[in-house]
C-alpha cells in the first residue's frame, strides 16, 4: 500500500497493468523498445530465471541509446539496464 500526501491510500493493484510484461537480460533494446510502445509503459522488468534483476526505461533508451542510434539497437539491454529495483505487492 502506498500513501500519498494528503489523498489516503493507494493500492498498487489500481496501477498496475496486467499481465506484467517482462525481458531477458539478452534481449535488445529494440526487442525493449518494442512492448513500451504498444502497451505505452515507461518500464520493463529483466526477469531472469523468473526472478527480477533491474528494469529497462524509456529514459535509458533516450539518454544512451539514442545519441547512439545505429547499431546499437541491437544491443542487450543488459548494457543499459537501471540496476536499482524496487518492488511491491499489488495488496
Amino acid at each position: 500500500m502506498v500513501r500519498m500526501a494528503g489523498e489516503g491510500e493507494l493500492l498498487a493493484e489500481r496501477i498496475m497493468r496486467r499481465p506484467c510484461t517482462t525481458i531477458g537480460p539478452q534481449a535488445s533494446v529494440r526487442a525493449a523498445a518494442a512492448p513500451m510502445k504498444d502497451r505505452d509503459i515507461g518500464w520493463l522488468p529483466i526477469c531472469l530465471d523468473g526472478r527480477p534483476t533491474g528494469v529497462v526505461t524509456d529514459r535509458d533508451l533516450a539518454i544512451r541509446v539514442l545519441p547512439e542510434i545505429g547499431p546499437t539497437a541491437e544491443i542487450a539491454v543488459s548494457e543499459i539496464v537501471s540496476r536499482t529495483l524496487r518492488a511491491c505487492s499489488p495488496r
